[in-house]
């Protein structure tokens, strides 16, 4: 095994010991920091579950406060539009697989975000600086998302994932409201490890009824593993569903993590301070939105780019096609190209 592949499956790999550790870190915490006022009341007490070891799923009870799931679901919402997805030929668009809302908080958007993110990386044993920005969701009125894997399959020695550069390795669900019926995570092509127990009074529609699943629950958080252990090929098991909500409003958090960092350094500190300052963390967003609008038109300046780029000259002549052929060198993204903008950030990659 190559020190490269090492790496990888020491990234990867699934450790009930570390978890359990990481659980048990954060429910010290809880008399402090974590968890701050909720200490008399044993049912808000967190605890972590393995409901499923195909795919590997954890069910983090409690991981959250209200008052988090409040703050994130209060600047999320004056910016959520309809949610798009990527298709398999590359290209962005609506689809009637996915009809939630949603928009994204930026890494470390606020202390609040700042430190779900520090919490999220002790649970999961996955640096911060592996993830993306947290996609915020609301789903009300049968939206749904149909069953779909977070990225594609990669053959074995391969790198790249679907938009470029490395694949989505884990994905966290972060549950910010109760929903009164419908709307769980379920997981068709998966095994429960001891079905009757793990269902036993649980009111999981028929969605929900084929393979391992979580009930949308206020504050509570589910881990599970898109790729197989020690390696970057896809866990055919992780195939999942973001069921109908037939009754309430659903409002989930997304992280997804890579195998390798993402999107530049991550922050040595939040980038606004929450509590007092909740109105600069929407400004924030707003200026981000402002931002974006105002921005040049991406677009190259010769007609040859395309053709340049091809042959490797936005390496070679890194200087003259950045002016010249932003679009082709991706230096910039045209409105909406996920795609693109997901190659570009990964190229930001610090690693030092």
């Amino acid at each position: 095994m190559t020190l490269r592949h090492a790496g990888v499956a020491w990234l990867v790999a699934w450790c009930l010991f570390a978890a359990a550790t990481a659980a048990a870190a954060l429910h010290r915490d809880a008399g402090t920091r974590v968890w701050t006022g909720q200490q008399g009341d044993a049912s808000r007490e967190p605890w972590l579950e393995i409901i499923s070891w195909k795919p590997r799923v954890q069910l983090f009870h409690h991981f959250l406060t209200d008052e988090e799931c409040d703050h994130i679901i209060k600047i999320a919402t004056p910016h959520i539009a309809r949610s798009t997805v990527v298709n398999p030929d590359g290209s962005i668009g609506d689809d009637p697989i996915r009809t939630s809302w949603g928009t994204f908080l930026s890494r470390a958007h606020d202390e609040v975000v700042f430190a779900i993110e520090q919490r999220l990386a002790n649970w999961t044993h996955l640096p911060v600086s592996h993830a993306e920005d947290m996609q915020v969701l609301r789903y009300q009125n049968n939206q749904t998302y149909g069953a779909h894997w977070d990225d594609v399959d990669v053959g074995e020695g391969q790198e790249q994932g679907l938009g470029g550069g490395s694949v989505r390795v884990a994905t966290v669900l972060l549950y910010l409201s109760d929903v009164e019926l419908g709307g769980e995570t379920a997981f068709p092509r998966s095994r429960w490890i001891d079905k009757e127990k793990q269902t036993a009074g649980q009111p999981f529609t028929d969605c929900a009824k084929g393979g391992v699943a979580a009930l949308a629950r206020k504050g509570n958080a589910v881990l599970f593993h898109g790729t197989k252990l020690g390696s970057r090929r896809l866990d055919k098991f992780s195939f999942h569903a973001g069921c109908p909500v037939l009754k309430g409003t659903k409002w989930a958090g997304v992280k997804w993590i890579h195998a390798r960092p993402f999107g530049g350094r991550y922050p040595d500190k939040p980038l606004a301070t929450s509590g007092a300052s909740l109105a600069a963390a929407e400004q924030m967003l707003a200026d981000r939105e402002r931002w974006q609008v105002d921005k040049p038109a991406c677009q190259d300046h010769n007609a040859a780019c395309k053709d340049w780029a091809a042959h490797g000259e936005c390496t070679k002549n890194a200087k003259l096609m950045k002016v010249q052929c932003p679009l082709s060198c991706h230096e910039c993204c045209l409105p909406d190209d996920v795609l693109c903008e997901r190659a570009r950030r990964r190229a930001a990659v610090d690693l030092h």
